[in-house]
Protein backbone atom coordinates (compact mmCIF):
# COMPACT_ATOMS: atom_id res chain seq x y z
CA UNK A 1 0.00 0.00 0.00
CA UNK A 2 1.40 3.40 -0.98
CA UNK A 3 -0.08 6.42 0.76
CA UNK A 4 -1.07 9.67 -0.90
CA UNK A 5 0.25 11.84 1.94
CA UNK A 6 2.99 11.49 4.57
CA UNK A 7 2.24 13.55 7.68
CA UNK A 8 4.80 14.17 10.42
CA UNK A 9 3.55 14.61 13.99
CA UNK A 10 5.65 16.36 16.65
CA UNK A 11 4.09 16.15 20.09
CA UNK A 12 5.14 17.90 23.27
CA UNK A 13 4.12 20.35 25.94
CA UNK A 14 5.72 23.34 24.15
CA UNK A 15 6.01 25.06 27.52
CA UNK A 16 7.25 27.32 25.97
CA UNK A 17 7.76 26.56 22.29
CA UNK A 18 11.32 27.39 21.09
CA UNK A 19 13.70 26.96 18.17
CA UNK A 20 14.72 23.52 19.41
CA UNK A 21 11.20 22.44 18.41
CA UNK A 22 10.62 24.66 15.40
CA UNK A 23 13.82 24.50 13.40
CA UNK A 24 14.12 20.68 13.37
CA UNK A 25 10.44 20.42 12.37
CA UNK A 26 11.06 22.92 9.57
CA UNK A 27 14.19 21.08 8.47
CA UNK A 28 12.39 17.73 8.38
CA UNK A 29 9.53 19.25 6.36
CA UNK A 30 11.89 20.82 3.83
CA UNK A 31 14.47 18.06 3.46
CA UNK A 32 12.55 14.81 3.88
CA UNK A 33 9.51 15.45 1.73
CA UNK A 34 6.74 15.41 4.33
CA UNK A 35 3.47 16.65 2.91
CA UNK A 36 2.70 18.14 6.34
CA UNK A 37 4.40 18.47 9.71
CA UNK A 38 1.99 19.15 12.57
CA UNK A 39 2.81 20.36 16.08
CA UNK A 40 0.60 18.52 18.57
CA UNK A 41 0.63 20.18 22.01
CA UNK A 42 -0.60 17.82 24.72
CA UNK A 43 -3.03 18.85 27.44
CA UNK A 44 -1.40 16.96 30.29
CA UNK A 45 1.50 14.60 29.57
CA UNK A 46 1.37 11.17 31.16
CA UNK A 47 5.11 10.86 31.86
CA UNK A 48 5.90 14.47 32.77
CA UNK A 49 4.81 17.25 35.12
CA UNK A 50 1.74 19.32 34.30
CA UNK A 51 2.73 22.28 32.09
CA UNK A 52 3.16 25.67 33.74
CA UNK A 53 1.38 27.56 30.95
CA UNK A 54 -2.28 26.82 30.35
CA UNK A 55 -3.62 25.18 27.19
CA UNK A 56 -4.81 28.58 25.96
CA UNK A 57 -1.44 30.21 26.64
CA UNK A 58 0.51 27.48 24.89
CA UNK A 59 -1.84 27.65 21.92
CA UNK A 60 -1.24 31.39 21.64
CA UNK A 61 2.54 30.94 21.80
CA UNK A 62 2.40 28.33 19.04
CA UNK A 63 0.17 30.53 16.88
CA UNK A 64 2.71 33.35 17.19
CA UNK A 65 5.63 31.02 16.50
CA UNK A 66 4.06 29.62 13.36
CA UNK A 67 3.85 33.11 11.86
CA UNK A 68 7.64 32.66 11.45
CA UNK A 69 7.26 29.02 10.35
CA UNK A 70 4.19 29.03 8.06
CA UNK A 71 5.09 25.66 6.53
CA UNK A 72 4.26 23.97 9.86
CA UNK A 73 0.73 23.33 11.11
CA UNK A 74 -0.83 23.47 14.57
CA UNK A 75 -3.18 20.68 15.69
CA UNK A 76 -4.83 21.39 19.06
CA UNK A 77 -7.01 18.29 19.38
CA UNK A 78 -5.21 17.02 22.51
CA UNK A 79 -5.65 20.39 24.27
CA UNK A 80 -9.35 20.32 23.47
CA UNK A 81 -9.89 16.93 25.19
CA UNK A 82 -9.17 18.32 28.69
CA UNK A 83 -7.73 14.97 29.84
CA UNK A 84 -4.35 13.20 29.94
CA UNK A 85 -2.91 12.93 26.44
CA UNK A 86 -2.40 9.48 24.92
CA UNK A 87 -0.81 9.21 21.49
CA UNK A 88 -2.92 6.13 20.76
CA UNK A 89 -6.17 8.09 20.98
CA UNK A 90 -4.80 10.85 18.77
CA UNK A 91 -3.58 8.43 16.13
CA UNK A 92 -6.91 6.60 16.02
CA UNK A 93 -8.67 9.92 15.43
CA UNK A 94 -6.24 10.93 12.70
CA UNK A 95 -6.46 7.60 10.92
CA UNK A 96 -10.25 7.81 10.97
CA UNK A 97 -10.15 11.33 9.53
CA UNK A 98 -7.54 10.56 6.86
CA UNK A 99 -7.57 6.81 6.15
CA UNK A 100 -5.36 7.19 3.07
CA UNK A 101 -2.61 9.15 4.85
CA UNK A 102 0.50 7.72 6.46
CA UNK A 103 1.57 9.19 9.79
CA UNK A 104 5.06 9.48 11.20
CA UNK A 105 5.55 10.31 14.89
CA UNK A 106 8.70 12.43 15.37
CA UNK A 107 10.51 12.03 18.67
CA UNK A 108 13.94 12.57 20.16
CA UNK A 109 16.17 9.70 21.21
CA UNK A 110 15.49 10.37 24.89
CA UNK A 111 11.76 9.98 24.29
CA UNK A 112 12.35 6.85 22.22
CA UNK A 113 14.18 5.31 25.19
CA UNK A 114 10.83 5.43 27.02
CA UNK A 115 8.65 4.38 24.08
CA UNK A 116 8.07 0.91 25.59
CA UNK A 117 6.39 2.63 28.58
CA UNK A 118 3.80 4.45 26.42
CA UNK A 119 0.17 3.44 26.77
CA UNK A 120 -0.32 0.37 24.51
CA UNK A 121 2.86 1.19 22.63
CA UNK A 122 2.57 -1.78 20.28
CA UNK A 123 -0.83 -0.50 19.17
CA UNK A 124 0.71 2.94 18.67
CA UNK A 125 3.29 1.39 16.35
CA UNK A 126 0.52 -0.30 14.36
CA UNK A 127 -0.87 3.15 13.51
CA UNK A 128 2.26 5.19 12.78
CA UNK A 129 5.88 5.12 11.75
CA UNK A 130 8.49 6.48 14.15
CA UNK A 131 11.15 8.99 13.16
CA UNK A 132 13.74 9.06 15.94
CA UNK A 133 15.91 12.17 15.79
CA UNK A 134 19.24 12.27 17.61
CA UNK A 135 22.20 14.64 17.70
CA UNK A 136 25.50 13.77 16.04
CA UNK A 137 27.62 11.52 18.24
CA UNK A 138 24.78 10.92 20.70
CA UNK A 139 24.31 7.34 21.82
CA UNK A 140 22.74 5.62 24.80
CA UNK A 141 21.53 2.21 25.84
CA UNK A 142 18.19 0.76 24.83
CA UNK A 143 16.35 -1.96 26.68
CA UNK A 144 15.62 -5.37 25.17
CA UNK A 145 12.10 -4.43 24.02
CA UNK A 146 13.39 -1.50 21.99
CA UNK A 147 16.36 -3.42 20.59
CA UNK A 148 13.92 -6.10 19.43
CA UNK A 149 11.68 -3.40 17.94
CA UNK A 150 14.60 -2.01 15.96
CA UNK A 151 15.70 -5.44 14.77
CA UNK A 152 12.21 -6.04 13.36
CA UNK A 153 11.15 -2.58 12.16
CA UNK A 154 14.14 -0.32 11.48
CA UNK A 155 14.45 1.08 7.94
CA UNK A 156 17.15 3.19 6.32
CA UNK A 157 15.37 5.86 4.28
CA UNK A 158 12.22 7.94 3.95
CA UNK A 159 11.04 6.05 0.88
CA UNK A 160 10.47 3.00 3.07
CA UNK A 161 8.00 5.04 5.12
CA UNK A 162 5.90 5.80 2.07
CA UNK A 163 5.79 2.16 1.05
CA UNK A 164 3.96 0.86 4.14
CA UNK A 165 1.12 2.24 6.28
CA UNK A 166 2.85 2.02 9.68
CA UNK A 167 5.34 0.29 12.00
CA UNK A 168 8.67 1.33 10.45
CA UNK A 169 11.34 3.05 12.58
CA UNK A 170 13.80 5.46 10.97
CA UNK A 171 16.76 6.74 13.02
CA UNK A 172 17.96 10.14 11.79
CA UNK A 173 20.94 12.24 12.85
CA UNK A 174 20.01 15.92 13.05
CA UNK A 175 22.07 18.80 14.44
CA UNK A 176 19.21 20.43 16.34
CA UNK A 177 19.57 23.52 18.56
CA UNK A 178 20.31 22.50 22.14
CA UNK A 179 17.56 24.46 23.88
CA UNK A 180 15.56 23.37 26.92
CA UNK A 181 12.07 24.54 27.84
CA UNK A 182 12.98 23.95 31.49
CA UNK A 183 15.96 26.28 31.17
CA UNK A 184 13.89 28.89 29.34
CA UNK A 185 11.24 28.87 32.09
CA UNK A 186 13.95 29.39 34.70
CA UNK A 187 15.56 32.21 32.75
CA UNK A 188 12.20 33.91 32.22
CA UNK A 189 11.38 33.50 35.92
CA UNK A 190 14.66 35.28 36.75
CA UNK A 191 14.08 38.00 34.13
CA UNK A 192 17.14 36.81 32.17
CA UNK A 193 17.50 37.13 28.41
CA UNK A 194 16.20 34.35 26.14
CA UNK A 195 16.93 36.26 22.93
CA UNK A 196 17.66 34.03 19.95
CA UNK A 197 16.19 30.90 21.55
CA UNK A 198 12.57 31.42 20.51
CA UNK A 199 10.71 33.65 18.04
CA UNK A 200 10.75 37.33 18.94
CA UNK A 201 6.95 37.49 18.88
CA UNK A 202 6.76 34.72 21.49
CA UNK A 203 9.42 36.38 23.66
CA UNK A 204 7.54 39.69 23.49
CA UNK A 205 4.25 38.01 24.39
CA UNK A 206 5.85 36.18 27.33
CA UNK A 207 7.40 39.35 28.69
CA UNK A 208 4.09 41.17 28.38
CA UNK A 209 2.05 38.42 30.06
CA UNK A 210 4.59 37.26 32.69
CA UNK A 211 3.62 33.59 32.23
CA UNK A 212 6.71 32.18 33.96
CA UNK A 213 7.45 35.05 36.34
CA UNK A 214 7.93 33.97 39.92
CA UNK A 215 4.84 34.70 41.99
Amino acid sequence: MTSNRLIGLLGGTFDPVHYGHLRPAQQLKQQLGFDEVRLLPCYRPVHRDTPTASAEQRTRMLELALEEFPELRLDTRELERDEPSYSLHTLRELRAEQPDATFCWILGFDAFQLFHTWHQWRQVLSLTHLLVVHRPGYSAGLNDSLLDLLSRHQVNDMQALRQSPAAAVLMLELDAPDISSTDLRQRLANSESVQGQLPGSVEEWLNKNSIYTKK
